[in-house]
């Protein structure tokens, strides 16, 4: 049972589809621009940056969006259009390697890949204000985001995490208990509760109470420790919120508006432009 579960191990935790769901047009947004970039490991990624209105994109927030494992990006492009409405954000939105159109089969080491492309396809964009870059993850993109939190800190102004957990180990543990150690085993580890430990920027936590996929007592868990290190955290919990539709309560984007404009209107914000030289590579992925 063990050799049969290392070997479907990547079918379990990821629930990619080809299927598309449309482009940004389709839902309001009609400035974009379609994104393609190569990874590290020669996999091309595809998605869109979406623009706010004219040219006043160019010193907008731009909020990077780590989808969680079912579907593609198309299918967050409803839930986007209230970051770009709402947050007046533009929006990086790309789906992993494996998904939609982008190449490749999802993987921790190689969607990790992604969110460092995903840094480098930011950082040649000239064009926007390289200073106010915030990140946001739903669930297993929570995960994702930390990866690109831990190693991009000091250029991100903030993170607003929704429906994550603490870790996939213990994911494992508490839908296959009879693994044991054995999950340690697993090529699919995202320890995110050694990622967050050590991060200082600001931190949102938006945790829907009804979630029957992840136990919002994960999310717990990471705020308590997030408030050890961070300059600043919130936590809302959202009583009616379940895994998927958490976003959907009329709380939700007024909690991530009223995060950002607290942060920019205390001087709460210490994140650096981003660099336009090419930074020296932090070396292999790591699990924790």
């Amino acid at each position: 049972m063990i050799v049969v579960f290392y070997g479907i191990q990547d079918r379990l935790v990821y629930k990619p589809s080809r299927v598309s769901r449309g482009t940004p047009a389709d839902f309001d947004m009609p400035d974009f621009d379609d994104v393609s970039f190569c990874t590290m490991d020669g996999v091309e990624i595809n998605g869109w940056f979406i623009r706010r209105p004219g040219q006043t994109y160019r010193t907008a927030r731009t909020l990077v969006y780590f989808h969680g494992t079912d579907k593609n990006a198309s299918f967050r492009l409803k839930k986007a259009f209230g970051f770009y409405d709402k947050c007046a954000c533009n929006v990086l939105l790309t789906s992993y390697r494996g998904y939609g159109s982008s190449g490749g089969s999802p993987n921790e080491k190689g969607m990790c890949r992604d969110a460092d492309g995903a840094f480098e396809y930011l950082r040649a964009r000239t064009d926007i204000d390289g200073g106010r870059v915030w990140v946001f993850g739903e669930s297993l993109g929570g995960a994702v985001s930390l990866h690109f939190v831990k190693r991009y800190e000091k250029f991100v102004n903030a993170l607003v995490l929704e429906n994550t957990f603490t870790s996939l180990l213990d994911m494992i543990n508490r839908e296959f208990p009879f693994l044991g150690v054995f999950r340690y085993l697993s090529r699919n580890q995202w320890r995110s509760t050694s990622r967050i430990r050590s991060l200082t920027l600001p931190m949102l936590f938006l945790s829907g109470q009804r979630d029957a996929y992840i136990p919002p007592d994960m999310m717990k868990q990471l705020h308590t420790l997030a408030e050890a290190s961070s300059s600043y955290t919130e936590f809302v919990p959202i009583r009616d919120g379940t895994h998927s539709r958490t976003w959907t309560n009329k709380n939700y984007f007024t909690s991530v508006v009223g995060f950002m404009e607290k942060l920019e209107t205390e001087g709460l914000l210490k994140a650096l432009p981003l660099p336009r030289e090419t930074l020296t590579d932090g070396g292999d992925i790591q699990f924790a």
